[in-house]
Formats: C-alpha cells, sequence, structure tokens
C-alpha cells in the first residue's frame, strides 16, 4: 500500500474504535440513569452507619460476624422521587447469604405502605445492568474487532451449549442409564 492508503486504513480502524467506545460510554450513561423505566422502586445509597457488630459461633465452632447497617437511601423513580429513608440491613462478615451495602450502590427496593406513606423500606438487591452493559459492550466491540472470526467462535459456542443442555435433557430422561 501506499501512504495514503495506510492513512485511511488507520483512519477507520481509529474511527471504528471509537465509534465502539462512544457508543458503549453512551450506553452506560443511559443504563445508569434509567431508573424512570423501572416499575420497582429503585434508590442510591446516599450514607452508610455501622449500627453493631456481634459475634457468631456455629455448632462447628466457626466464628462468623453479624453486622447492622443503617442506610439513607435516596429514591430515584416513581412518586417518592428523591426522598431520602432508612433502611436497616443485617449482614454477617462472610457475606455467604446477604450482602454489605456501600455508598453510592445502586439498589432495588420494596416499600410497604400504610396510609399511602411509607411504613418500612428493605433491599431486595443491588440494580446490576451497568456492569452487565459494560460486558456486553465489550463482547459486541470483540465481535466487531474479530468479524467473520468471532462470529463464528459466537456460533460455536451458541450451538455447542445448545448440544449441552440437549445431552442433559437425555440424561436425565435416561436416569442416567445413557451417560455416554
Amino acid at each position: 500500500m501506499d501512504g495514503k492508503g495506510d492513512l485511511m486504513y488507520w483512519n477507520k480502524k481509529v474511527i471504528l474504535v471509537l465509534s465502539i467506545v462512544l457508543m458503549g460510554l453512551a450506553a452506560v450513561f443511559f443504563v445508569k440513569n434509567d431508573a424512570f423505566l423501572y416499575q420497582t422502586p429503585v434508590g442510591r445509597i446516599e450514607s452508610v452507619k455501622k449500627i453493631s457488630k456481634t459475634v457468631q459461633i456455629d455448632n462447628f465452632k466457626n466464628q462468623d460476624y453479624s453486622v447492622r447497617q443503617q442506610l439513607k437511601v435516596k429514591i430515584l423513580n416513581g412518586k417518592e422521587r428523591n426522598r431520602i429513608i432508612t433502611v436497616n440491613n443485617e449482614y454477617t462478615k462472610s457475606q455467604a447469604t446477604d450482602l454489605k451495602y456501600r455508598k453510592g450502590q445502586t439498589v432495588l427496593l420494596h416499600l410497604t405502605r400504610h396510609h399511602h406513606q411509607i411504613k418500612t423500606a428493605t433491599i431486595t438487591d443491588l440494580k446490576r445492568d451497568v456492569p452487565l452493559t459494560i460486558l456486553i459492550v465489550m463482547v459486541i466491540g470483540l465481535l466487531i474487532k474479530m468479524k467473520s472470526t468471532g462470529l463464528r467462535a459466537l456460533l460455536s459456542l451458541i450451538l455447542n451449549t445448545i448440544l449441552f443442555f440437549i445431552a442433559v435433557e437425555i440424561d436425565v430422561q435416561q436416569e442416567g442409564s445413557g451417560v455416554f
């Protein structure tokens, strides 16, 4: 290639990469601010205060700590939008079956009302769509970069997953007698 052809080739590559990055950033920004689309109340943790910490010992002499948190949560959608509520959370230090919440996290809420006033609020789960969007953008970017090789790899992954689930289903139906 001549110098002009090389430059055009690199300009196209740079424009493609910048386009993917900008679209990815736009998608992440949108998803980070999409609370208005949810029927479920969404909140952002504004402050965290540790209330107590107690030792727990089980039958096998395993030691864990139970920690109580008081969270100030700003509601991001619905009729209660911009209202700050207090939510109590209890978690174990091991976080095996529960979560420790931190300032800035976005959470899904369950609000119990009495006479149109919020009586209690509990966190049902973290709002995990931002990390998922980042992952999807990265996969799409890699597929675009890898062109047909990436598409073949994705199709192979999908086909292998389908075949795996079919094999598991056959195994379950035959009660394990036809594993091979």
